[in-house]
């Protein structure tokens, strides 16, 4: 086919890689449709599941240096509902053009990345490189960064350094936070069987998605819920959000009545014995999520560099049915942060729900740890702005609230800096996703430039 980039970043937003659902498509397009117009060898790393696949491109050096690695991952999080994306007609795969805007899921978290570092090394490398360089579009990012993991763990040559990709307005971003997923399991003795006739009735809670790293962006319907919802509410079942890196725009409870129901709820199937939850549950999980809240608004340790200025916390999914719950949450630490410190306050938090609680069970599982990224060295940053100067882009170096690869890199000693085109805070893991043509352009130039100031000087 015939190679134009806009097309192609339009196919690329239209081939689904939500990260529970793997990016093999996404891989398998962009192998036959960009690859052949680059320079070096591909290869592609398939996890055991098949779904899960990195795609990495290896161009050559003249000197046995260490390469320069270009990364960026290629799963997006799920869409959430569908129908708030207004901007696209109710379909986050199908890419609009809106004046400089196109919009789409993935378009600046981070698929078009990838697509704007492997145009540069397509315009870049043609006259021989003296370092080598990895093009790696990862998998897994939204997951516990199990695409870079995963290449790290595969024993390439260490990079020299690393441009991770994430939409940063084109700032270069030299710290970042990282980030803690857990999940509080919550079970308690079964209930009783209610008597027989009554209807499952689901309430739906609305909110406001937004990435967790801002959460005051956003307006967690989970939180609405569990504030509203009075003890004595017979519960069957609760579910709300859809991935722990985001805040819940939407949260169900389903209740047993034999009232008419109200306008705002749902009428479900006739459940004849439904086995209702315990008060317990919901009460716990309340209390744990205040707790939460109130753990990150009272850290007495604040960065003004960083926008919010402290650690944060969110609630980001709940699941709950019959004698068990579970509440999936993250915790964003500062550069400097001990989350080993988090984690006992975890801890505590835990054993004060048991001893509230009678009869209450209480786990907490940690399903990842990621660390932050600190300050990059002196000579990246100097080669990165020195590019910037040479391109007319604006002199700014910035934190990032959010968590990417690059922290997962320079701790396995592979300095690294963050940077891309589109905005970040209020505009990724939300409806309507957009990116600037003109940054993407702007992003192709930069990548191309430092690409000559580092591969072939």
């Amino acid at each position: 086919m015939a190679y134009d980039f806009l097309r192609i970043a339009e196919r690329m937003i239209a081939t689904p890689s939500v990260t529970s659902e793997g990016t093999a498509e996404l891989v398998d397009f962009l192998g036959r449709a960009v690859v052949p117009h680059l320079p070096g060898e591909a290869v592609v790393l398939a996890e055991p599941d098949g779904r899960d696949v990195s795609l990495l491109v290896i161009v050559p050096g003249r000197e046995a240096v260490p390469p320069l690695l270009l990364n960026s991952h290629l799963d997006t999080v799920p869409p959430g509902d569908r129908r708030t994306w207004t901007s696209t007609g109710g379909n986050p795969y199908r890419p609009r053009l809106d004046g400089d805007r196109l919009i789409g899921l993935g378009t600046a978290d981070a698929k078009l990345d990838w697509l704007c570092k492997a145009e540069a090394l397509r315009l870049a490398a043609g006259n021989g490189l003296r370092r080598p360089i990895y093009l790696l579009g990862t998998h897994g990012e939204e997951r516990g960064l199990l695409g870079a993991r995963s290449f790290v763990d595969r024993g390439f040559p260490r990079p020299a350094a690393a441009l991770v990709g994430e939409p940063t307005e084109l700032k270069l971003v030299t710290q970042h936070k990282g980030l803690l997923v857990g999940q509080l399991r919550l079970m308690t003795e079964p209930q009783a069987v209610t008597e027989n006739g009554l209807t499952a009735r689901r309430r739906r809670y609305r909110g406001r998605a937004a990435h967790s790293a801002t959460p005051e962006l956003g307006d967690n319907a989970i939180l609405k819920c569990l504030d509203e919802v009075a003890d004595e509410t017979p519960v069957v079942a609760i579910h709300g959000g859809d991935a722990p890196n985001r805040v819940a725009a939407w949260c169900d409870l389903e209740v047993a009545s034999t009232r008419r129901r109200k306008r705002v709820e749902i009428d479900l199937p006739a459940v004849p014995l439904p086995r209702l939850m315990s008060p317990a549950l919901l009460a716990a999980a309340r209390d744990f999520a205040g707790a939460l809240m109130v753990l990150a608004e009272r850290q007495g340790r604040e960065d003004s560099a960083f926008a919010p200025p402290r650690l944060t916390a969110n609630i980001g999914r709940i699941d709950g049915r019959c004698n068990t719950l579970s509440v999936t949450f993250d915790v964003r630490c500062l550069p400097g942060d001990d989350s080993a410190a988090v984690r006992r306050q975890l801890e505590t938090l835990r054993k004060e729900l048991e001893h509230r609680y009678a009869g209450l069970t209480a786990r907490i599982e940690i399903e990842r740890d990621n660390a932050p990224l600190s300050a990059a060295p002196r000579s990246l940053v100097d080669v990165a702005l020195g590019v910037m100067d040479a391109i007319g882009l604006p002199r700014i170096v910035t934190t990032k609230a959010g968590c990417t690869e690059a922290g997962l890199y320079a701790g396995a000693g592979i300095p690294s800096v963050v940077f891309g085109a589109g905005r970040s805070a209020g505009n990724i893991h939300a409806p309507n996703e957009c990116t600037s043509v003109k940054q993407l352009g702007q992003s192709v130039q930069f990548y191309a430039t430092f690409i000559g100031a580092y591969c072939r000087n």
